[in-house]
């Protein structure tokens, strides 16, 4: 994986770790 779809998919998660909070 690329780094930068690393970082890509970790703001994602990160959104969704909000969200779900």
């Amino acid at each position: 994986m690329s780094p930068q779809m690393k970082t890509k998919v970790s703001a994602k998660t990160r959104h969704a770790l909000l969200f779900y909070v």
